[in-house]
C-alpha cells in the first residue's frame, strides 16, 4: 500500500515561492492509511451535500489538530465559502470579521492574487504564513493581521478539490505552528481528490432528489390542476368561474402561495377593474393596509398616472411579467411606503402577472402573489403550472361567454317568438273572422244574381241579352269570391287544427267538370288553350265534395294565373285506390330553390319577371297540401323555369279521416252546384 501511494504524484513546484511541492520521499504510515479511511468512510457515508462537506472540513480539522478549515467551490465566477470547520476559533473568527460564511465569496479574475482563487486556476497547492494572502477580495489586510493574531495562526495552505480532471472547489487550513503543511500535503491532496469525488456524488444525488422532489410536485400539482379544471369547467357564470377559480389555487401552490388577484379589461373602454381576488387572511389584511376595496379599484390605460402599472403593462405588451416589488402593482394606487409595508407584512418575494385570453384577445390579468420563492424559482418550477391554470380559466372563461351570448340570444329570441306567436294567433283570428263575416253577404249577393238570372230568362230581347251577360260576370266574379273566403276560412282551420270533413260519395268527374266551365272564360281572356282529360266511366269518391272541389278549384285558377300564354292541361286518371289529378301548364315556372317552399304559409312564388306585381294571398297551394295530408293524400310539383309547371293531386278514393258531426261546407256547392253559371 505504501509503495502504490508514494507513486501518486503531487502537485509540481514552480518559480512561486509559495508554490509548494509534493515530497516525493514522504513514507505513508500506518496513522495516514488510518485517516485516509476515516475520512472517506466518513463523507461516502452520506449523500447529503451539506454533511459531505461539514465532515470533510471538521474530520480533517480533527485528525491533524489544524486550528481552523474553510471549504469553497466554484459557481460560475465565484468562489464560495461553502462551510467552516466547527471549533472555538473559527466562530471567533467569524465573529471578528462579522459575517456569514455564506457572505464569503471571492470573484475569479485572470491575475487574482488571492491564493484560493489561484489555487483553483492552476490546481496547484499554494502556502504561506500571512493569512491576507488568501482573504484579498474578501479582508482587508489590517483585519486579516487582527485575525491571525486572535487565532493564533501562523502558516496557512489551499488545497484544490479535483473531480474527472477538473477543480470544483479548494480546501483551506491553518495551524498554529510556523513547520509549514510539509507532512500533510501528500495525504491532503490525496483526500481532496476523495472528497471530490464524495461531492460530486451529493451533488447527483442532489439533483436527482430535486429532481423527483419537482416530479413529485408536478403529479400532485396535475391531480390538483385536473380537480380545478373539473370544478371551474361545470360552471357557466363568468363571475363566478373567476372565484371559483381563485378560491381553488391555493392547493396548487401550497405555502409558497400568498393569493391571486384577476383583473378584467374592457377594450372598449380600456379600463381595468378587479373582477376577483383569493379570500386568504393574508389578502384581505393587505387589502386592510392599502385601504381601498379592491373591487372599487379601476385603471385607465390612458392616464399616464398608470403608465408603469403591472397589468397595464401586460396587458399592452400581451406578455408575463415577473417582478419581485409589490410596487409595480401598487403604482398610483398607494405611496411607496404604505405599498413597502404590505410587501412587508404578507413577505412578498415575487409577482407574476400572466394575460388572459379568449379568441386571441386579452380580457384580463392574473396575478399570483408569491412568498419564499425567487422568480428564477418559479420559472424553472411553476411557471408551467401557472400557465396551465391560465389557459384553463380562459377557455372556461371563452365557453362561459359563449353560453351567456347565447343565453341572452335565446332570451330574445324568445321574447321575439312570443310576439310574432301574438301577430300569428292575431292573423289566424282575422282570417276566421274575415271568412265567417264575409262568407253571409257573398251567399245573398249569389242567391240575387240567380234569381235576377232566372227572371231575365223569361224574357228574350236586347236588354235582358246584356243583363243576362253582366250578371253572368257578376256570378263568376261572386264564385271567385266565395273559393277566396273558403281557401281563408280552411286556412284558419288548418293553422288551428280544425280542420272537420263531411264525407259522402260523389263524383269526381262532375267536380272536375264545373271547375273546368267555371275558369274557361278567364282561359280565354288570356288566349290560353284550357283542356281537361278524364277517363269514361264514373269516378266515385267516399270523401269531402267541398273540400276536394277547394283543391281542384285551387290548382286549375293557380295555373290560369301564371301562364300568360300556351295551355292549362288538365288530367284525371284512376291508379288503384288513388286518383291522380295533376294540372300541367306552360307558364313562367318555379326554380328549384323555391320548390321546397311550395305549400307553406303565405309564400308566393318570386316571379322571374321582376315586373309582373304578385298576386293571390299565398294560401291555395298551403290549404291544398293540408286538405290532402289530411285525407291521407299528397302534393307533387314539377316545375322548370320559363318552361312551366306540373301540379299532380293524389287524392285517395276512400279519405282516411275521422268523420265530424261539424259540417263545414262551402255555402255555394249547396243543392245543385252545377247550376249556376248561364250561357246566352
Amino acid at each position: 500500500m505504501s509503495s502504490i501511494l508514494n507513486k501518486i504524484l503531487g502537485v509540481k513546484s514552480s518559480s512561486d515561492i509559495d508554490e509548494i511541492e509534493v515530497d516525493e520521499s514522504h513514507v505513508v504510515t500506518q496513522e495516514d492509511l488510518s485517516i485516509i479511511e476515516d475520512t472517506s468512510i466518513s463523507i461516502m457515508s452520506t449523500l447529503s451535500f451539506e454533511e459531505v462537506l461539514q465532515k470533510s472540513i471538521d474530520r480533517l480539522v480533527l485528525r491533524y489538530k489544524f486550528l481552523g478549515g474553510l471549504l469553497f467551490l466554484i459557481e460560475k465566477d465565484y468562489v464560495y465559502a461553502k462551510t467552516i470547520s466547527g471549533s472555538v476559533l473559527a466562530e471567533a473568527f467569524l465573529k471578528l470579521i462579522g459575517k456569514p460564511i455564506t457572505d464569503l465569496h471571492i470573484q475569479i479574475t485572470e491575475n487574482s492574487e488571492n491564493y484560493v482563487v489561484k489555487t483553483i486556476q492552476t490546481g496547484k497547492v499554494y502556502s504561506s504564513d500571512n493569512l491576507y494572502d488568501f482573504t484579498k477580495g474578501v479582508l482587508n489586510q489590517s483585519l486579516s493581521s487582527t485575525a491571525g493574531f486572535v487565532t493564533r495562526t501562523h502558516s496557512f495552505i489551499s488545497v484544490p478539490i479535483n473531480h474527472q480532471g477538473k477543480t470544483i472547489g479548494a480546501m483551506f487550513f491553518s495551524k498554529s505552528s510556523s513547520e509549514g503543511f510539509d507532512k500533510e500535503i501528500k495525504l491532503l491532496t490525496l483526500i481532496a481528490s476523495q472528497i471530490g469525488i464524495a461531492i460530486a456524488n451529493a451533488r447527483l444525488y442532489s439533483d436527482l432528489k430535486k429532481q423527483y422532489e419537482i416530479v413529485s410536485l408536478k403529479n400532485t400539482q396535475l391531480d390538483s390542476i385536473n380537480k380545478f379544471t373539473n370544478k371551474i369547467i361545470s360552471n357557466l357564470d363568468p363571475e363566478q368561474v373567476v372565484q371559483e377559480a381563485l378560491d381553488i389555487i391555493p392547493d396548487l401552490f401550497g405555502n409558497k402561495y400568498i393569493g391571486t388577484l384577476y383583473a378584467n379589461f374592457d377594450k372598449e373602454k380600456r379600463i381595468l377593474g378587479v373582477g376577483g381576488y383569493s379570500q386568504t387572511t393574508v389578502t384581505e389584511a393587505g387589502f386592510k393596509l392599502f385601504g381601498v376595496d379592491p373591487r372599487a379599484i379601476r385603471i385607465s390605460l390612458d392616464d399616464k398616472r398608470f403608465e408603469n402599472h403591472l397589468n397595464s403593462q401586460v396587458v399592452r405588451s400581451g406578455e408575463i411579467i415577473f417582478t419581485d416589488k409589490l410596487h409595480d402593482l401598487g403604482n398610483g394606487l398607494a405611496n411607496e411606503l404604505i405599498i413597502d409595508k404590505v410587501q412587508q407584512f404578507i413577505n412578498l418575494t415575487a409577482l407574476v402577472a400572466v394575460p388572459i385570453r379568449i379568441k386571441n384577445k386579452i380580457v384580463g390579468v392574473l396575478d399570483f402573489f408569491m412568498s419564499g420563492i425567487t422568480i428564477d424559482e418559479i420559472k424553472e418550477r411553476e411557471l408551467d403550472t401557472i400557465k396551465i391554470i391560465t389557459n384553463q380559466l380562459s377557455t372556461v372563461l371563452e365557453n362561459a361567454s359563449l353560453y351567456h351570448q347565447v343565453d341572452i340570444a335565446l332570451s330574445e329570441l324568445k321574447e321575439k317568438n312570443e310576439k310574432l306567436e301574438e301577430k300569428y294567433q292575431f292573423e289566424k283570428d282575422m282570417m276566421g273572422i274575415l271568412g265567417h263575416e264575409l262568407r253571409s253577404p257573398m251567399t245573398v249577393a249569389r242567391g240575387m244574381a240567380e234569381l235576377v238570372i232566372e227572371k231575365a230568362k223569361n224574357s228574350s230581347n236586347i236588354e235582358n241579352d246584356y243583363l243576362i251577360d253582366k250578371l253572368n260576370k257578376i256570378y263568376t266574379s261572386v264564385i271567385k269570391e266565395s273559393d277566396l273566403i273558403q281557401t281563408l276560412l280552411s286556412a284558419s282551420h288548418l293553422d288551428n287544427n280544425k280542420l272537420v270533413f263531411n264525407l259522402g260519395e260523389f263524383n269526381f268527374k262532375d267536380l272536375v267538370e264545373f271547375a273546368v266551365m267555371t275558369f274557361k272564360k278567364d282561359a280565354e281572356e288570356k288566349k290560353i288553350e284550357l283542356t281537361s282529360h278524364v277517363p269514361d266511366g264514373d269516378l266515385i269518391l267516399l270523401s269531402d265534395q267541398s273540400r276536394i272541389q277547394e283543391v281542384v278549384n285551387n290548382l286549375i285558377s293557380n295555373a290560369i294565373k301564371y301562364t300568360d300564354t300556351g295551355f292549362v292541361k288538365v288530367v284525371t286518371r284512376l291508379d288503384n285506390d288513388f286518383i291522380e289529378f295533376s294540372v300541367e301548364d306552360s307558364g313562367i315556372g318555379i326554380s328549384e330553390k323555391e320548390l321546397p317552399n311550395i305549400g307553406k304559409r303565405f309564400y308566393r312564388v318570386n316571379e322571374v319577371d321582376k315586373s309582373r306585381q304578385k298576386t293571390g294571398t299565398g294560401l291555395g297551394l298551403y290549404v291544398v297540401k293540408g286538405i290532402l295530408e289530411n285525407m291521407g293524400g299528397k302534393l307533387v310539383v314539377e316545375s322548370e323555369v320559363n318552361k312551366g309547371s306540373k301540379f299532380t293531386a293524389f287524392i285517395p278514393t276512400k279519405a282516411k279521416v275521422e268523420v265530424s258531426n261539424t259540417t263545414l261546407e262551402n255555402p255555394f256547392l249547396k243543392g245543385d252546384m252545377f247550376e249556376g253559371i248561364v250561357k246566352k
